[in-house]
This record gives structure tokens, C-alpha cells and sequence, in this order.
């Protein structure tokens, strides 16, 4: 049966730290040995703890003055405790290599002095399971990174955990994990925190709110051992006791992760069993919104927007009756009008690589930073600091289900490429500074008054969500926006400018005049298009909302003709829809188009 001896796999910082918190370190190995004969006690204080990222029981004690050795002594639950281990004197830490993850198991040790062992220490249970605190009830009361109240009302901030509430008469809180308990406090708000390995590091769990705690600092708990009750006197007799369950790193900063992540099971992971998407918390009949202008967003293509515009997409994950879990997963994509008529529409990522703004069953933003900072990083996702309540109705408080999910910048979301700006700024210039990288906010470059220089192009953009939970439950969301912020341009004609048509021909049929965006139809194509130089136009129709069909006769050889595009031609109607041509392309509407084309010899 594989054992060792932990030194040689836990790092030295990692095992001081678990001796620390146990008050194991207060007599060790190098300690010298008081004269005399031997002393024969059993080892008095024994712990053992899962590593869940290993697979291995790790053993810890303190070494007894005189012993020359140690046996470990181990069980399946229920089973009689037999020797798996001898360890030579001055030994105070074992890894158990040969557990079964999915079994439960009793350890117990006794010291050898010379060809005599002690008796046994008392025996510990442990497993390498994950089990909900509150076993009475899966209900949420809130979820993981909302923003709980309002300025003045149980704080404004980052809910850095999730609040179990108590159903029924069920009172107990259990240990999720088998660890250390570095902290334990009696109520009303008491606090008991235990320590766990996972790998080379080591993770807290807090659970505040309890009750007359049954474990002390410096014990090892096993999984689904009752730890405390449920608090019934911290809060005021109108609101629901609950337990605030937290997982956090066991760093200097206590960088808070989301603690359903640390289960298995799916009613475990997703108590609600909801699937993530959008939801009308407001009651106003509206899950999107956008800033520029104010109000909802209409989710249409017949409404055009210009300019800097925020967009809001309201979502959530319905955890239970009544609380909202943030989406473990929230991407984005714009994706531009398909590729014609020589303009080149710029998008912000697809829907197979979106921006992924935050992911957390891997790169949760608020992983890598403190608690303040991952508090500030979520009011710039959510977009707290601007007042919706005035200009979106129905919103008191609810800001924190609202994300703005244009606000992204470089090749992923994390928590660096997060804009302040937080907008997609759809005039945003095509400066020549490109690098490559589809930038969602184009806060610092100049806006354009030309749409031959916008980075974004008037026309129909699709507007991607993806969202996810913590079971892979998705949601996904497209609607179209439509951008109108340029006069419209002529991008194509046939015959193109300077053109030589053979000699001998005096009618030409099936050409055409293409423009850079739709146009407004209603507007007789036969009282956009005239020819100069002596010949007639004839069968001028729209063929599409982009493009001119048209035949010219009468042609002479060795004449030239003019073309005109007038500038009665508009781009579609709609507010401030309806804009004259550009015929210059200087950015200014409202003069005409020509283009010059003869007839050979």
C-alpha cells in the first residue's frame, strides 16, 4: 500500500499554514528530547483532511518526545481499523496515496516505543465528498455576485456568496467540505470557517450567519458533519434566516469564487433548475435597452440608431422563487451585414468567438483581484453609475440585472480589456491605426462625419448574448440593430467611371448603380437617374434596396455621357432617416452623383 510522508509533496508554506491554524506547530520534530525513560502516550491531537485536487488523505499530528515511530491505523466506515502504515521516529504528517475518493473512511494512530505501541489516538472520520450546507432546503435567497440593496439599505455592493435561506424547521448547517476549521463564533451572527486542500493550494469556506457552533478552531471536520444552526437571531423578525455560504482563496486577499462551483451534482449547482436568459424584472414589457436616447430598445430593424450607444440586455438566472443568479457565462458578438457592395462592415468578434465577459468556471473576472476591485469592475459590467431609473422606467434598484455588453476591448473579456467608455461608439473613425483587433469601444478615436471612413457603416448589425449556467444550461439572444449615422454614397456603377463601350453600341441594357447602404424605394428610380451627352434612359427599377437597374440608348460612337445620380436619392426613412445622397463623398448630403463613360470609335 503507497504512503509517504508529506514533506515531500506539500510545499513547506502550504503545511506551515495547516499547522498553524491547527496548533500543530507548537512541538516539532526538531525539538530536543528530554532524559529519561520513555513516556508511553498516544499522540493527542490527529487530524486528517481530504485534498480534493489529488485524490490523497493527508495525516498531520504532533510528534511525541522519545517515540522511535508511528502506525497509522485505517477503516472503511463501518469496518475494523487495521495497520497501513509504519513511519519512523520524529514523523508528524502521512499522505494516504491508496483512498478511494467515492469512500468514507476512520484513521486513527498510536506511537511505537521500541517493540511497545501506545494506545490508539481517537478516531477520525473523513471523505473526500461535497454536500449542501443547509440539507433541509436548496432555496436561494440571493445568488452569487448580485448587488444587494441600495445606498443606505443592507449596502450597496458585491454579494460575494449565496444566501441559503431556512425552509421549514429545518435548522442544520453542515460541513460541504471535509478540512480544517480555522474559525468558529457563536451568534447571533456567527461565523465558522474551514480550511480545504485542493492541489497545492487551499481554499476557505465561510458560512456567517449560524448559531451555536460544534466545532472548535484547530478540529478536522468530515463532509456532511453538522457544523452549527442556522442563525434565528440575527436578522429582524420580517426577514428570512439564512445562512451567507462563501468559498474564497486562502490568500491575503480572500479573493471571493462563486461557491456552487465547488459541487458536482446539478440540483447542487443550479437549486432553481432555471435555464439563464432574459427577463423583465422592471415590468415594463423591455429586456433591452440602450442609453443613447434613453428607454428601451426596440428590437427590430426599422428603428436606427446613431452615434455612442450603450446597449443593456437585462438577464439573469432564476435561482429560485426569489433570488437572481448572475449567468456563470455572458459572451457577446456583433456581427455586421453580410459582406456586397465593396463596403467593408467592421464586426466585434462572431458568434463561434464572442467576448467573453466573465466565465466562472474558469476565468471569473473577480478571481484574480481583491474584493474592492472586483466590486468595481462589476458596476462597470452592470453599469451602476448610470441613473436607468431616469430614463428606464420601473428600475428603483434593480440595476445590478442589467449588463452592458458593449463595453469590451481586445482579444477577450477579462478583467483588463474592461472599458470605462462602455459603449459601442457606431461613428467611430477608421483612422488607419487599425491593429487588427475587432475593438467594441472606440472611446479616444475621433468620430467621422464620412461613411467612406466610419469604421461601422450604416446598415443592419446583429447583436449576439450567449449566456450560460453553472449545469451548461444556454440561453442564446440575437436582435438587429440598425446603425443610420451617414449620408448614403455610391459605391459601384456599370459601366464604371471612365468606361469605353465598343464601337456600334447604341444600346446597353441591365446596367446598374449600387449603393453603399439601403435605400429608400419609395423614391422613383426614374427620378434619380439622368444621362447627359445625347442619349435616353429607359427601365430605371429598383432591383433591390441597394441597387439601380437601368438600360441606356441612343449612344453615338466617339461621345461621351455623364451619368447622374441625383441627390433625391435617400438612404430609408426613419428618424433622422431619409438623408440625401452624398455625391461627392465629402460628407456633406445633398449633391449629386456622376460618373463619365464614352463610346469608342
Amino acid at each position: 500500500m503507497q504512503s509517504r510522508h508529506t514533506r515531500s509533496m506539500l510545499s513547506s508554506h502550504l503545511l506551515a499554514g495547516v499547522l498553524a491554524c491547527t496548533a500543530l506547530a507548537n512541538v516539532s520534530s526538531s525539538q530536543v528530547r528530554p532524559a529519561g525513560p520513555p513516556v508511553r502516550v498516544a499522540p493527542d491531537r490527529f487530524l486528517v483532511v481530504p485534498n480534493y485536487g489529488t485524490g490523497e488523505m493527508v495525516a498531520l499530528w504532533r510528534d511525541l518526545p522519545n517515540e522511535t515511530g508511528y502506525e497509522i491505523l485505517r477503516a472503511e466506515t463501518g469496518g475494523a481499523l487495521a495497520l497501513v502504515a509504519t513511519l519512523a521516529a520524529n514523523t508528524d504528517s502521512w499522505i494516504d496515496g491508496t483512498a478511494d475518493v467515492t469512500k468514507e473512511y476512520l484513521y486513527a494512530i498510536r506511537a511505537r516505543y521500541g517493540a511497545v505501541t501506545s494506545a490508539r489516538s481517537r478516531i477520525v472520520r473523513q471523505g473526500f465528498g461535497t454536500v449542501w450546507p443547509a440539507p433541509a432546503t436548496h432555496e436561494l435567497l440571493h445568488g452569487w455576485m448580485d448587488t444587494i440593496g441600495t445606498a443606505g439599505q443592507w449596502g450597496d455592493g458585491f454579494h460575494v456568496g449565496v444566501d441559503i435561506q431556512r425552509v421549514g424547521t429545518g435548522n442544520k448547517v453542515l460541513a460541504a467540505r471535509g478540512g480544517l476549521v480555522t474559525h468558529a463564533t457563536d451568534g447571533p451572527n456567527g461565523v465558522v470557517n474551514i480550511l480545504y486542500l485542493d492541489g497545492a493550494s487551499t481554499f476557505l469556506v465561510q458560512t456567517n450567519h449560524i448559531d451555536a457552533p460544534l466545532v472548535r478552531p484547530g478540529q478536522s471536520v468530515y463532509p456532511g458533519q453538522e457544523i452549527a444552526k442556522i442563525s434565528e437571531r440575527h436578522f429582524p423578525v420580517d426577514f428570512v434566516d439564512h445562512i451567507h455560504f462563501v468559498t474564497m482563496t486562502n490568500a491575503s486577499t480572500f479573493r471571493p469564487l462563486n461557491p456552487l462551483l465547488i459541487f458536482s451534482a446539478a440540483a447542487d449547482r443550479d437549486p432553481g433548475g432555471n435555464t439563464p436568459g432574459l427577463v423583465d424584472h422592471g415590468g415594463d414589457g423591455s429586456v433591452f435597452y440602450r442609453v443613447q436616447g434613453g428607454g428601451p430598445l426596440t428590437v427590430d430593424a426599422t428603428h436606427p440608431a446613431h452615434g455612442d450607444l450603450d446597449i443593456i440586455v437585462e438577464l439573469s438566472d432564476e435561482m429560485g422563487t426569489s433570488p437572481d443568479q448572475i449567468p456563470s457565462l455572458i459572451a457577446y458578438a456583433i456581427e455586421p451585414p453580410a459582406p456586397a457592395l465593396g463596403v467593408v462592415h467592421h464586426g466585434v468578434k462572431s458568434t463561434g468567438l464572442p467576448y467573453v465577459l466573465f466565465f466562472t468556471d474558469t476565468t471569473c473576472y473577480s478571481c484574480d483581484i481583491s474584493v474592492a476591485a472586483a466590486t468595481a469592475l462589476h458596476a462597470k459590467l452592470v453599469d451602476t453609475t448610470k441613473n436607468y431609473g431616469a430614463t428606464i422606467p420601473g428600475f428603483p434598484w434593480q440595476n445590478f440585472k442589467h449588463y452592458v455588453i458593449t463595453n469590451t476591448k481586445g482579444l477577450d473579456g477579462s478583467a483588463g480589456n474592461v472599458d470605462e467608455g462602455q459603449y459601442w461608439n457606431t461613428n467611430a473613425k477608421n483612422d488607419g491605426t487599425d491593429d487588427g483587433v475587432p475593438h467594441a469601444n472606440f472611446a479616444g478615436k475621433p468620430d467621422t462625419t464620412k461613411a467612406t471612413e466610419a469604421r461601422f457603416p450604416d446598415g443592419d448589425y446583429t447583436v449576439r448574448v450567449h449566456t450560460a449556467d453553472l449545469v451548461h444550461n444556454n440561453t442564446d439572444i440575437s436582435w438587429t440593430v440598425r446603425l443610420e449615422n451617414f449620408h448614403p454614397i455610391v459605391v459601384e456603377t456599370d459601366p464604371p467611371m471612365g468606361a469605353e463601350l465598343p464601337a456600334g453600341t447604341d444600346e446597353v441594357g441591365d446596367l446598374t448603380v449600387i449603393f453603399n447602404e439601403p435605400m429608400d424605394m419609395t423614391v422613383p428610380a426614374a427620378s434619380i437617374l439622368a444621362i447627359a451627352g445625347g442619349a435616353t434612359l429607359h427601365d430605371q427599377v429598383w432591383i433591390n434596396p441597394h441597387t439601380i437597374k437601368f438600360t441606356a440608348k441612343g449612344l453615338v460612337d466617339g461621345n461621351a455621357y455623364t451619368l447622374i445620380v441625383k441627390a433625391l436619392a435617400k438612404d430609408r426613412p426613419g428618424t433622422p432617416g431619409g438623408r440625401a445622397l452624398d455625391g461627392n463623398k465629402d460628407g456633406v448630403g445633398g449633391d449629386d452623383y456622376l460618373t463619365n463613360f464614352h463610346i469608342g470609335f
